[in-house]
């Protein structure tokens, strides 16, 4: 099953020729999630493969304009496609109060449940995968969001099954599934041909947040970083004014949590063109290699792990 990340706006505050405001999208199988919902997002999201249609769930990372104002136009357009299927809405306390101002002014036919999440809640089911969070440093509650897929069995041993006389066909699949067979009355499990199981892919997202080593902890391990670089390493006095990163603390972050791949989103307008955003991604790649800095509608494939 393909993962994509779609990056529908990667700036910050406000929307520029370059740039929009934040909104990316997951795409796993046939369904998708949001990730924060800007001001614009939904004609982003026209602009790519994406459907508002086989969004499962929209994930806000904290209540701050540039991230949900793009929310009530979403939510509209849903329904005047016919939406049916119920719509997930999860964030930070304070969620539900502010969907009851977005939803005063219409009403939508399909079902919104809402949860708000404060990190380290019980996680949930969302896009097929575990959905856990993280309680960030921002003015006022933010959160980080991690989505991992459970791990996938190991490689089915062809020539083992037919040793044990297993016959190709439905049975061949029952044990890849992990389940067990009978041949000739004898039971054969499916650890008799499976090879060790082998990991999901993560993915992990800061939101907004000024540096904040535990995110490192959080991201271990992940195949995708998505972390906010509003600023530039010569900015970081003003980063922590306004409860933002560098690009440079970023990295320092991607690297601890040793992530396979880390992508730089929510840069300030200053750096929205020429040398000074080069500068951003040149630093960041001092400290971490892997680093990429996505314009708007980049996506990227997550590959799936080998054993």
């Amino acid at each position: 099953m393909n993962m994509e990340l779609v990056f529908l706006g990667t700036g910050a505050s406000t929307p520029t020729v370059s740039r929009n405001v934040s909104a990316m999208a997951v795409r796993r199988g046939g369904q998708s999630i949001l990730i924060d919902c800007g001001e614009g997002t939904q004609r982003q999201v026209l602009r790519t493969r994406v459907s508002l249609m086989s969004v499962e769930a929209i994930l806000l990372t904290h209540l701050h304009g540039d991230h949900i104002l793009g929310l009530p136009g979403a939510l509209l357009s849903m329904d005047l496609l016919g939406r049916e299927a119920p719509l997930v809405l999860v964030g930070p306390p304070g969620t539900e109060d502010l969907m009851k101002v977005f939803l005063s002014p219409f009403r939508v036919s399909y079902p919104v449940s809402i949860r708000e999440m404060s990190g380290g809640d019980d996680p949930l089911e969302i896009l097929g995968c575990r959905l856990t969070s993280l309680s960030v440093r921002h003015r006022g509650k933010a959160l980080a969001y991690r989505l991992d897929e459970d791990p996938r069995p190991g490689r089915f041993d062809l020539l083992e099954a037919r040793k044990l006389g297993v016959v190709e066909g439905p049975l061949f699949g029952a044990l890849q599934r992990g389940e067990s067979v009978t041949v000739n009355g004898r039971v054969i499990s499916s650890d008799q041909v499976l090879g060790k199981s082998r990991a999901g892919r993560s993915l992990v997202f800061s939101g907004d947040t000024t540096y904040f080593p535990e995110l490192g902890e959080f991201a271990l391990g992940a195949d995708a970083l998505v972390h906010e670089a509003t600023f530039a390493a010569d900015q970081a006095e003003l980063a922590r004014k306004w409860g933002h990163s560098t690009s440079l603390e970023a990295a320092t972050i991607a690297k601890a949590a040793e992530v396979d791949r880390l992508f730089l989103v929510h840069i300030s307008p200053r750096y929205h063109q020429g040398r000074e955003g080069r500068e951003l991604l040149r630093s960041a790649r001092e400290v971490f290699s892997a680093t990429d800095l996505p314009n708007d509608l980049d996506s990227y494939e997550i590959p799936l792990k080998e054993e």
